[in-house]
């Protein structure tokens, strides 16, 4: 007794197989063309901010010192006499960028470091902003319950770090950050003068 095998003829199963080939050619391109254009969308919004950072932005803490109106004693309650617990700085916005905000950070020494963000105006109202090219001074009380609340005096060096808006999108320039004072923490900042 003779079998007979039913099956695909070679003609139909290629047909099948370059077909098949080619839908998942097709599937693959497609993949691939909206991932590169995603990769390249972030790459370039990246590229974008990095730039606007390293370009756009220069600050400068020209000065910072402790300010100790006639009165103040070591001892004083920075509550209830606000004035002995104040810093003064001065920052220059030397860049072709607006800063949306400024965030600082005091040392006393390497383990005992405030932080304040965003700075304040000086009039304490609203946030500081520094035009481009422009230069600000305001005066930074030291938050309650931080290592320097009750020892601006022992500030050693002030830490600033701009924060500018690129497009929508609002980005810390971290490497673009200075530094006013002993790095080494030996040093208090100086009494501004009258």
């Amino acid at each position: 007794m003779k079998m007979f095998r039913k099956g695909i003829s070679p003609l139909i199963a290629t047909v099948l197989i370059i077909g098949f080939t080619v839908a998942l050619a097709a599937i693959i391109m497609t993949w691939g063309t909206t991932f590169s254009k995603g990769m390249q969308k972030t790459t370039e919004a990246t590229t974008e901010e990095q730039l606007a950072c390293a370009q756009d932005v220069n600050i400068d803490l020209s000065s910072a010192c402790i300010i100790n109106d006639a009165g103040c004693t070591e001892n004083d309650d920075p509550i209830s006499t606000p004035d002995c617990n104040k810093i003064k700085l001065t920052i220059k916005n030397d860049g072709s960028k607006a800063l949306e905000s400024v965030s600082a950070r005091f040392y006393i020494d390497g383990s005992q470091v405030s932080s304040v963000s965003p700075l304040k105006n000086t009039a304490g109202t609203d946030t500081l902003t520094i035009s481009a090219y422009g230069l600000e001074t305001t005066e930074v009380t030291m938050p309650v319950g931080s290592p320097v609340e009750d020892k601006a005096e022992l500030a050693t060096l002030v830490e600033i770090v701009p924060v500018i808006k690129v497009g929508e999108k609002i980005l810390t320039c971290a490497a673009t950050k200075d530094y006013y004072g002993d790095q080494n923490y030996d040093d208090p900042l100086t009494v501004c003068s009258a």
